[in-house]
Protein backbone atom coordinates (compact mmCIF):
# COMPACT_ATOMS: atom_id res chain seq x y z
CA UNK A 1 0.00 0.00 0.00
CA UNK A 2 1.25 3.49 -0.59
CA UNK A 3 0.91 6.79 0.72
CA UNK A 4 0.21 10.10 -1.40
CA UNK A 5 -0.34 13.77 0.57
CA UNK A 6 -1.86 15.53 -1.41
CA UNK A 7 -1.63 18.36 0.88
CA UNK A 8 -0.35 21.61 -0.65
CA UNK A 9 2.61 23.36 1.85
CA UNK A 10 0.86 25.90 3.13
CA UNK A 11 3.43 29.33 2.46
CA UNK A 12 3.57 32.49 1.34
CA UNK A 13 4.38 30.72 -2.54
CA UNK A 14 0.58 30.25 -2.28
CA UNK A 15 -2.08 32.78 -3.35
CA UNK A 16 -4.95 33.95 -1.28
CA UNK A 17 -8.09 34.06 -2.67
CA UNK A 18 -8.29 37.81 -4.13
CA UNK A 19 -10.37 39.53 -0.63
CA UNK A 20 -8.79 37.68 1.76
CA UNK A 21 -5.35 38.33 3.66
CA UNK A 22 -2.27 36.80 2.22
CA UNK A 23 -0.60 33.98 4.49
CA UNK A 24 2.04 35.69 6.69
CA UNK A 25 4.04 33.27 8.83
CA UNK A 26 6.10 35.57 12.15
CA UNK A 27 9.10 33.72 14.21
CA UNK A 28 8.48 35.31 17.60
CA UNK A 29 11.44 33.24 19.17
CA UNK A 30 14.55 31.77 17.56
CA UNK A 31 16.99 29.84 18.82
CA UNK A 32 19.86 31.38 16.56
CA UNK A 33 18.73 34.53 18.43
CA UNK A 34 19.32 33.73 22.02
CA UNK A 35 15.91 32.38 22.48
CA UNK A 36 15.14 29.22 24.11
CA UNK A 37 13.52 27.30 21.31
CA UNK A 38 11.72 28.18 18.10
CA UNK A 39 8.23 29.39 18.41
CA UNK A 40 6.12 30.96 15.27
CA UNK A 41 2.53 32.15 14.55
CA UNK A 42 0.38 32.35 11.77
CA UNK A 43 -1.90 34.88 10.10
CA UNK A 44 -4.11 33.22 7.14
CA UNK A 45 -7.64 32.66 6.35
CA UNK A 46 -9.74 29.43 7.37
CA UNK A 47 -10.05 28.67 3.57
CA UNK A 48 -6.32 29.10 2.84
CA UNK A 49 -4.16 26.32 1.28
CA UNK A 50 -5.76 22.77 1.57
CA UNK A 51 -8.89 23.25 3.36
CA UNK A 52 -12.72 21.67 4.04
CA UNK A 53 -15.69 24.12 3.65
CA UNK A 54 -18.96 22.62 5.35
CA UNK A 55 -22.22 23.07 4.88
CA UNK A 56 -22.73 26.34 6.42
CA UNK A 57 -19.91 28.03 4.27
CA UNK A 58 -22.79 28.69 1.90
CA UNK A 59 -25.97 27.56 3.50
CA UNK A 60 -27.34 29.44 6.83
CA UNK A 61 -27.79 27.23 9.33
CA UNK A 62 -25.57 24.44 7.79
CA UNK A 63 -23.01 22.31 9.58
CA UNK A 64 -19.49 24.25 11.23
CA UNK A 65 -16.39 22.01 9.78
CA UNK A 66 -15.89 21.10 13.69
CA UNK A 67 -19.33 19.43 13.42
CA UNK A 68 -18.59 17.36 10.38
CA UNK A 69 -18.22 13.54 11.33
CA UNK A 70 -15.04 11.96 10.70
CA UNK A 71 -16.48 9.10 8.90
CA UNK A 72 -17.32 11.39 6.05
CA UNK A 73 -13.99 12.50 5.73
CA UNK A 74 -12.42 9.16 5.82
CA UNK A 75 -12.67 5.87 4.09
CA UNK A 76 -13.00 4.85 -0.28
CA UNK A 77 -12.73 7.18 -2.64
CA UNK A 78 -12.72 8.29 -6.29
CA UNK A 79 -10.31 9.92 -8.53
CA UNK A 80 -11.05 10.81 -11.70
CA UNK A 81 -9.11 13.37 -14.54
CA UNK A 82 -10.77 15.51 -17.08
CA UNK A 83 -9.47 17.48 -19.62
CA UNK A 84 -10.57 20.34 -21.62
CA UNK A 85 -10.93 24.00 -20.25
CA UNK A 86 -13.72 26.02 -19.04
CA UNK A 87 -16.32 25.44 -16.16
CA UNK A 88 -16.91 21.08 -15.92
CA UNK A 89 -20.27 20.34 -17.31
CA UNK A 90 -22.72 17.75 -16.65
CA UNK A 91 -22.21 16.18 -20.17
CA UNK A 92 -18.31 15.29 -18.62
CA UNK A 93 -19.64 13.87 -16.27
CA UNK A 94 -21.92 11.84 -17.80
CA UNK A 95 -19.53 8.35 -18.67
CA UNK A 96 -18.33 8.45 -15.29
CA UNK A 97 -19.99 5.61 -12.87
CA UNK A 98 -19.79 7.02 -9.14
CA UNK A 99 -21.94 3.93 -7.36
CA UNK A 100 -18.97 2.56 -5.93
CA UNK A 101 -18.52 5.22 -3.15
CA UNK A 102 -19.62 8.60 -2.22
CA UNK A 103 -15.86 10.61 -2.21
CA UNK A 104 -14.82 12.14 -5.43
CA UNK A 105 -11.70 13.88 -6.43
CA UNK A 106 -11.43 15.35 -9.22
CA UNK A 107 -7.96 15.91 -11.55
CA UNK A 108 -7.96 18.92 -13.95
CA UNK A 109 -5.80 21.19 -16.06
CA UNK A 110 -5.72 23.52 -12.69
CA UNK A 111 -3.19 21.34 -11.58
CA UNK A 112 -0.84 23.23 -13.69
CA UNK A 113 -1.59 26.54 -11.77
CA UNK A 114 -0.53 25.35 -8.24
CA UNK A 115 2.87 26.58 -8.91
CA UNK A 116 2.30 29.60 -9.79
CA UNK A 117 1.56 33.03 -6.85
CA UNK A 118 -0.91 34.39 -8.80
CA UNK A 119 -4.14 33.30 -8.41
CA UNK A 120 -5.66 32.37 -11.71
CA UNK A 121 -9.50 33.41 -12.28
CA UNK A 122 -10.10 31.22 -15.08
CA UNK A 123 -9.54 27.71 -12.94
CA UNK A 124 -11.78 25.01 -13.72
CA UNK A 125 -14.82 24.26 -11.53
CA UNK A 126 -18.06 23.03 -11.86
CA UNK A 127 -21.49 24.22 -12.95
CA UNK A 128 -24.61 24.25 -11.66
CA UNK A 129 -25.56 21.45 -13.84
CA UNK A 130 -22.63 19.49 -12.95
CA UNK A 131 -22.99 19.88 -9.31
CA UNK A 132 -27.04 18.91 -9.82
CA UNK A 133 -26.00 15.41 -11.10
CA UNK A 134 -22.69 14.96 -8.72
CA UNK A 135 -25.56 15.38 -5.96
CA UNK A 136 -28.19 13.28 -7.87
CA UNK A 137 -25.46 10.65 -8.00
CA UNK A 138 -24.72 10.51 -3.91
CA UNK A 139 -21.33 12.57 -4.13
CA UNK A 140 -21.08 13.51 -0.52
CA UNK A 141 -17.68 14.79 -0.20
CA UNK A 142 -16.04 16.37 -3.37
CA UNK A 143 -12.51 17.86 -4.29
CA UNK A 144 -11.02 20.05 -7.10
CA UNK A 145 -7.24 20.64 -7.35
CA UNK A 146 -8.03 24.28 -6.78
CA UNK A 147 -9.20 26.80 -4.21
CA UNK A 148 -13.31 26.57 -5.42
CA UNK A 149 -15.43 23.47 -6.37
CA UNK A 150 -17.43 26.65 -8.12
CA UNK A 151 -16.23 28.90 -10.49
CA UNK A 152 -14.80 32.53 -10.32
CA UNK A 153 -17.55 33.91 -11.79
CA UNK A 154 -20.34 31.70 -10.46
CA UNK A 155 -19.67 31.25 -6.64
CA UNK A 156 -22.79 31.17 -5.15
CA UNK A 157 -25.19 28.58 -6.59
CA UNK A 158 -22.77 25.62 -6.81
CA UNK A 159 -21.80 26.04 -3.70
CA UNK A 160 -24.97 25.62 -2.57
CA UNK A 161 -26.75 23.57 -4.71
CA UNK A 162 -23.83 20.70 -3.56
CA UNK A 163 -23.45 22.02 0.58
CA UNK A 164 -27.72 22.17 1.24
CA UNK A 165 -27.78 18.70 0.99
CA UNK A 166 -26.10 18.53 4.26
CA UNK A 167 -23.49 15.94 5.96
CA UNK A 168 -21.20 16.40 2.85
CA UNK A 169 -18.06 18.37 2.66
CA UNK A 170 -16.04 20.29 -0.34
CA UNK A 171 -12.05 19.99 -0.29
CA UNK A 172 -10.34 22.62 -2.31
CA UNK A 173 -6.85 23.33 -3.12
CA UNK A 174 -5.93 19.21 -3.41
CA UNK A 175 -2.10 18.82 -5.36
CA UNK A 176 -3.11 15.68 -7.55
CA UNK A 177 -0.20 16.06 -9.97
CA UNK A 178 0.88 13.09 -8.65
CA UNK A 179 -2.21 11.12 -8.94
CA UNK A 180 -3.80 8.22 -11.32
CA UNK A 181 -7.50 8.29 -11.88
CA UNK A 182 -8.93 5.00 -9.95
CA UNK A 183 -9.81 4.13 -6.13
CA UNK A 184 -7.95 5.23 -3.17
CA UNK A 185 -8.36 5.20 0.55
CA UNK A 186 -8.99 8.82 1.57
CA UNK A 187 -8.12 10.10 4.69
CA UNK A 188 -9.07 14.20 5.30
CA UNK A 189 -8.92 15.76 9.30
CA UNK A 190 -9.43 19.21 8.81
CA UNK A 191 -8.60 21.11 12.05
CA UNK A 192 -10.91 21.19 14.81
CA UNK A 193 -12.06 25.53 14.84
CA UNK A 194 -14.85 25.51 16.80
CA UNK A 195 -17.33 28.21 14.84
CA UNK A 196 -15.62 28.24 11.48
CA UNK A 197 -17.01 27.25 8.67
CA UNK A 198 -13.93 26.16 6.65
CA UNK A 199 -10.49 24.29 7.70
CA UNK A 200 -7.11 23.80 6.62
CA UNK A 201 -6.70 20.25 6.32
CA UNK A 202 -3.90 17.37 5.60
CA UNK A 203 -5.42 15.26 2.84
CA UNK A 204 -4.17 11.90 2.21
CA UNK A 205 -4.81 9.00 -0.34
CA UNK A 206 -3.69 5.07 0.07
CA UNK A 207 -3.73 2.93 -2.94
CA UNK A 208 -5.59 -0.15 -2.82
CA UNK A 209 -3.16 -2.06 -3.85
Amino acid sequence: MKTFDITLEMGDELPSWPDHNDFEIIFRKQISAGDRCNLSEINTSAHFGTHVDAPGHYVEGGEKVSELKLDLLLGECQVIALSGQGKISKEELAEYDFSQTSRLLVKTSNSNYLDSKIFQKDYRAFSAPAMEELVAQGIKVLGLDYFSIAPYDDLIKPHQIFLSQGECAAIEGLDLRDIEPGLYELICLPMKIKGAYGAPARVVLRSRM
